[in-house]
């Protein structure tokens, strides 16, 4: 797989390929390709001011459609390709967003009326958070911050206020609800979320439990546990791990009160060597038998094949040159069934998917899909065995200009008119069809289709549904049904938005006009915002929610209940009806029907991303297939190849009747694979319950994404785009059914909360991640402090024993990796001389008492040791992945990238950088162009911890093509553009800190020894060449903000000691494609500063501890590791191995001496190679974690 990008004069990105796929093996010639080569590509226009005005989707070099962005003052305008949503971003004279206007139409017209369009409107604390949100209706949001910066109040318009407190680490522990309810987090010692408490903790009623730290699994949670009000819990328990800490065993736990449906139930799980899962093993329950699900896999660990010893399920897998899923073989040996999936060339999405039934391969459903070409559906198509236009499924979709649903319907259509698919208006040679029956308005030609509809639209500024219109499939304008939504009149006076009324997003009554008599349907709401009564028909069901936004139970009229349970990360176990008990396990439902002793049971089978089958409990296997969002549309008889066809709107509600209409549909899953709870009329969808004849959530979404006004309410589906977007967590809509961490192309984020102006919301990425450093570095605080004092009290009774004081200097200086070798030598030494000197000074009778008790207390503190140094290592490798979560996470919660693509691969590795013309203090005072500084310039550099300033040379420049994530850092007036990743040093956090890190008011460190303070942040991104230094000993340079040069990191992992002679040659070597290097001397059995020490095989360093350092180091961002130290990869060791389990990672070292000559060359051989009295041939060895010997 290969990505390319072609920069201009000015260092910007002029055309960029997507990743595509090169025939061949790889090799170090450049590969050249034309455009017509190359699937995916996006060209950039830029202006004067290096901004960029267009962003240019291409297919093989032709151009299909544009964005293009104009810059007018403070106002940026953004025109999208037909079918996005036009818009105008307003900033104030600090850069913050204030205003973001949405345009009804598909071009900007900032001057035109404003009732063409609709503003939203921010403003921001002093300190740069995000205050209010007010809605172009003049609702408001509010955040409210304490001195430290803590969210510690919001008012939402729906959900009402919510307060929250913090621990001095800065960890949530309470959240304080509208209704006064109070949920409290308990921590740990190492600051792990212990428990969850309804009230304060100790004091209230005890939810949930979370346990770590059991032996074989130190470090990690091994059970959490759901309390019930007598006591017993819901458990899930993980019994045993593998060596590197996957579960092997899971037993979920249901307690004795729960009758015939109480036990353990114990799920497995079996690893291959690579990492992939070999098998997976399911309980035996419910009447069906117990089963171990096995797959195999390509050579690119792609999945090929299910089965377990009983049946087979996938007996055979496509996979496109790029992964992509082609085409599902299924069959338990009976009829084969045939999923094939088709995609658009260029923009990879779906424009047909089949399916095939029996040895005949009779097509079951043929599905088209068509596009506007900003990924809106126009339409979808079945023609499946057309024996007639009545079986002909077209549905054509329209929107409005804020790209919300306004029309669905479904034309009578032949199979030329039905013909279609891909994206419309490109250019002729790759441009897509819309079936020519959506062309005519939904009123002008007839309706047709095996489930004829037609059903309008009409939905407000802040997408609340004010009208449908269910027309006549007969196009009887008499016979339609009208349906009118009214919100926000919680008294039902008809006078909305009285005090007391609700939220603005609420609707509280619906009504209905028909063709046989009007009718209407009623909702209130309580403070908190979830539906608390649905009067339907005269009939009035009342919800019962619990402190965390669950529903918990729901009385209909006559007094029958349902009541629903959740485990401890929130998902359903069970649901109880007047009619039966059942129990939700992976894979599996367990269903105990009232006034019976017999348990049934429902497996769902899933594979590469879909569920594909399920077997009920009479062991009937069912094949499934779904729509592009997951919703189940063809069941398939695994034994006789029957077909059982159903058909949904865009809501989720069922259209038409089942085909065959004496049909069964197998299970309780419906839309977008929400279980359907039929005794409540509700679906439970991911964290939220749903109304499929409203189309909405019945309780507000706990994730807000303020740079999305219609994602803003709360209560609507998929910001009222159905067909296009989907939402099947209930936190957030995506366009390909992944759901929440996806961007508009449908690609998964690490950020669940993108936001451009917003720097953290409820539960999104920022809060969890600021919550997580915080907890790593108490647990590395704790940690170092229980190193250090079991280490200076083991000194203490060596400088009595041998009457030493050098081994406290490491403690006094504050060196902990010094005094990591050191203790390891004392403790080593205890198992040997030191116990001797222990004997000879204690061993008389009259002394022995009190040399037993130092032997007990040597041994003690000897625990505590190599406790406190394992925690250590555990609490550092935390908190670094910590503070690079936190600071992707603030870059795309304040960027709102919701186009950024990982380059998963190995590409080069990623150094932290600055823009070509960043100027570098040089040693005599002057200041040269980051891109001009050669090996052998002399810099000033700093050492931060001692405050030592000296002079060293320049030994390595570092240049990457790629970068693509920026921070504009504002020092005294003036702008420094670095890398969000690279590290600068805060003197008022005493440490280092990526860019992405910094928040106005930290100070950073001058080369006077003074401070300066940042005084804004600015995130951006675009493609861009980077610079960086490698430094000599100190690892550190200045760059300057305008005049002031202010301290940074350079990009280098070299552990050798200061003077060792290699380190002038290290710059010279060729870097390996994608590995990191790090260089330290080594042996087959550990790795030392010293080539002395590696090579007489004393204080060694375990791979533990240089995993520990290798993750410390703020220059390694993950990825393979070329270890360039001697004999780490020989075959009588194991270090390399061990090091590749430890960090995840494929480790390359050498299997014998490694030798680096003064040009930078480096060979490997056995010792004395270089000497002449040997000869080389040594290699370069892969170890892929995973691994063992």
């Amino acid at each position: 797989m290969v990505a390319d990008s072609f920069y201009g004069s000015t260092g910007a990105v002029k055309r960029a390929n997507e990743t595509y796929y090169a025939a061949g093996a790889a090799s170090d010639e450049l590969l050249t390709v034309t455009n017509g080569d190359v699937a995916n590509q996006t060209r950039y226009e830029y202006d004067g001011l290096g901004r960029t005005t267009a962003e240019i989707f291409t297919i093989a070099g032709y151009e299909q459609w544009r964005n293009t962005t104009s810059y007018d003052g403070n106002m940026t305008h953004s025109d999208p390709p037909p079918g996005g949503v036009a818009t105008t971003t307003v900033t104030d004279a600090e850069g913050k967003v204030k205003e973001l206007w949405h345009y009804d139409g598909h071009t900007p017209v900032p001057t035109g009326p404003a009732s063409q369009r609709t503003v939203t409107k921010y403003t921001h604390t002093a300190a740069g958070e995000l205050a209010t949100v007010t809605d172009s209706k003049g609702n408001t949001w509010r955040h409210d911050y304490d001195q430290r910066g803590r969210l510690v109040r919001k008012v939402d318009p729906d959900a009402g206020e919510t307060i929250l407190t913090y621990d001095e680490s800065d960890r949530l522990t309470s959240t304080k609800d509208a209704q006064q309810r109070i949920l409290s987090t308990e921590y740990d010692s190492l600051g792990r979320p212990k428990s969850t408490w309804e009230g304060a903790v100790n004091e209230g009623t005890k939810l949930t439990e979370t346990r770590y730290d059991r032996s074989g699994s130190l470090g990690y949670s091994h059970a959490s546990y759901r309390y019930l009000p007598n006591g017993e819990a819901y458990s899930t328990v993980v019994a045993t791990f593998d060596t590197f800490y996957r579960p092997l065993t899971t037993n979920y736990t249901v307690p004795a009160s729960e009758g015939k449906l109480a036990g353990t139930y114990p799920f497995t799980t079996a690893y291959n060597r690579d990492g992939t899962v070999a098998s997976t093993g399911v309980p035996a329950a419910g009447g069906l038998p117990t089963e171990s699900l096995k797959y195999t896999y390509d050579e690119l660990q792609r999945p090929l094949t299910m089965a377990s010893a009983t049946s087979t399920y996938v007996t055979g897998t496509v996979w496109s040159n790029t992964s992509q899923l082609l085409q599902l073989s299924l069959s338990t040996g009976g009829p084969r069934t045939e999923k094939n999936f088709y995609y658009e060339k260029g923009t990879d999405r779906l424009t047909r998917a089949t399916v095939k039934v029996g040895s005949t391969a009779t097509v079951a459903k043929d599905q088209h899909y068509s596009y506007d070409q900003s990924g809106n559906v126009l339409s979808i198509t079945d023609t499946a065995a057309p024996a007639s236009s009545s079986t002909l499924d077209v549905q054509c979709f329209a929107y409005d200009g804020q790209a919300r649903l306004v029309d669905a319907w479904t034309p009578a259509a032949t199979a030329t008119t039905a013909e279609g698919e891909g994206t419309i208006g490109g250019t002729a040679d790759y441009a897509g069809k819309k079936p020519t029956a959506c062309d005519a308005a939904p009123s002008t030609n007839p309706l047709g289709g095996p489930s004829p509809y037609w059903t309008s639209w009409s939905v407000d500024d802040i997408g609340n549904r004010t009208q449908e219109i269910r027309h006549d499939p007969s196009l009887n304008a008499a016979k339609n049904t009208t349906r009118t939504f009214t919100y926000q009149d919680g008294d039902q006076d008809g006078t909305p938005g009285e005090t007391g009324d609700g939220g603005p997003h609420q609707v509280t009554k619906v009504a209905e006009t028909t063709p046989t008599g009007d009718r209407q349907q009623t909702y209130q709401y309580d403070v908190s915002g979830n539906t608390h009564k649905r009067t339907i028909d005269g009939d009035t069901q009342s919800l019962d929610w619990d402190a965390t936004g669950k529903l918990t139970k729901a009385t209909e009229a006559d007094g029958t209940e349902t009541s629903f349970l959740y485990d401890a990360g929130g998902a359903r176990i069970k649901r109880t009806t007047a009619d039966a008990t059942t129990l939700y396990l992976p894979g599996m439902e367990l269903e105990l029907k009232k006034g019976s002793t017999a348990v049934t049971a429902t497996r769902h089978y899933s594979y590469a991303g879909q569920t594909i089958a399920i077997r009920t409990s009479d062991n009937k296997v069912s094949f499934l297939a779904s729509d592009h969002h997951g919703t189940g549309d063809l069941a398939v008889d695994a034994v006789s190849g029957a077909v059982t066809q159903r058909r949904t709107d865009p809501y989720g509600a069922a259209r038409g009747k089942l085909s065959p209409e004496t049909g069964t549909w197998p299970g309780e899953k419906g839309f977008v694979g929400g279980t359907i709870d039929a005794s409540t009329g509700l679906v439970h969808i991911g964290a939220r319950e749903y109304d499929p004849d409203l189309g909405k959530f019945i309780s507000p979404d706990p994730i807000i994404d303020f740079t999305r006004p219609q994602q803003m309410n709360g209560y609507a589906y998929a910001s009222n785009t159905p067909v296009t977007l989907s939402d099947p967590t209930g936190l957030y809509d995506c366009n390909n059914g992944v759901a929440l961490n996806c961007d508009k192309k449908g690609n998964q984020q690490v950020n669940p909360c993108p936001s451009l102006v917003v720097p953290a919301c409820n539960g999104g990425a920022v809060e969890k991640a600021s919550n997580e450093v915080a907890a790593a570095e108490g647990q590395q605080a704790r940690a170092q402090q229980r190193f250090k004092s079991a280490g200076k009290q083991l000194v203490k009774i060596v400088m009595d024993i041998l009457g030493i004081s050098a081994a406290l200097d490491c403690f006094s200086s504050g060196d902990l990796a010094a005094c990591g070798e050191t203790m390891l030598t004392i403790a080593g030494s205890f198992a040997g001389g030191i116990a001797g000197k222990l004997l000879a000074k204690y061993g008389m009778p009259w002394n022995m008492h009190k040399g037993i008790q130092l032997a007990k207390q040597v041994t003690g503190l000897l625990k505590d040791l190599f406790g406190g140094l394992k925690a250590m290592s555990k609490a550092s490798e935390r908190l670094n992945k910590a503070r690079a979560n936190l600071a992707k996470a603030r870059e795309k919660a304040l960027f709102a990238v919701d186009t950024i693509k990982s380059a998963v691969g190995r590409g080069k590795p990623k150094c932290h950088s600055f823009l070509p013309d960043t100027e570098v203090l040089l040693a005599d005072g002057k200041r040269k162009k980051i891109k001009d500084i050669r090996p052998g310039d002399k810099v000033t550099v700093t050492d931060p911890k001692t405050g030592h300033t000296v002079v060293r040379e320049v030994s390595g420049t570092i240049v990457t093509e790629d970068d693509k994530h920026f921070v504009d850092l504002t020092i005294n007036s003036k702008s420094l553009t670095a890398t969000t990743t690279h590290p600068f040093w805060v003197v008022s956090e005493n440490r280092w800190l990526q860019a992405g890190e910094l928040t106005p008011g930290m100070t950073l460190r001058t080369a006077s020894g003074t401070t300066a303070t940042v005084e804004d942040v600015r995130y951006f991104g675009r493609r861009q060449r980077t610079h960086d230094l490698t430094i000599t000993e100190i690892h550190t340079y200045y760059v300057l903000a305008g005049a002031t040069p202010v301290l940074a990191h350079n990009c280098s992992t070299n552990l050798f000691s200061a003077e060792d002679q290699l380190n002038g040659f290290i710059s010279k070597v060729e870097g390996a494609d994608g590995y990191h290097d790090v260089w330290i001397h080594g042996s087959p059995d550990g790795v030392a500063p010293s080539f002395n020490a590696a090579e007489g095989g004393s204080t060694l360093m375990n791979h533990r501890v240089l995993a520990g350092l290798i993750k410390s180091d703020s220059n390694y961002t993950g990825g393979p590791i070329r270890l360039c130290s001697c004999q780490t990869g020989a075959s009588r060791g194991t270090f390399a191995q061990d090091l590749a389990n430890k960090l995840g990672v494929e480790v390359l070292a050498p299997n014998g001496y490694l030798y680096v000559r003064p040009n930078g060359r480096m060979s490997i051989g056995r010792e004395g190679a270089a000497l002449g009295r040997s000869h080389f041939g040594g290699e370069w060895v892969s170890f892929l974690p995973g691994g063992g010997r």
